[in-house]
């Protein structure tokens, strides 16, 4: 994000929406995933993702990486609920 550049901790600020968030408050998992979270891709993820999902989201400045609005489904066979 171009925004956050120099990155700066100190100086982001997370939505409360983008927190970690309970798929059953959303009318429940689809995968069987116990948690949604949000964050930030390398470029080469980015580019894996495909293009940005323009209802979602968009970085213009981003040189055509995409990914932006994309999702990832991450397991975790060893997690402890």
């Amino acid at each position: 994000a171009t925004t956050l550049q120099p990155w700066g901790e100190s100086k982001y600020i997370s939505p409360p929406g983008y927190g970690p968030q309970d798929p059953n408050d959303f009318g429940g998992p689809a995968y069987g995933e116990a948690l949604w979270l949000t964050g930030a891709a390398s470029d080469a993820l980015s580019a894996l993702l495909g293009p940005d999902d323009t209802r979602c989201g968009a970085d213009p400045n981003d040189g055509g990486v995409g990914g932006c609005g994309r999702c990832v489904l991450v397991q975790n066979p060893d997690a402890v609920q």
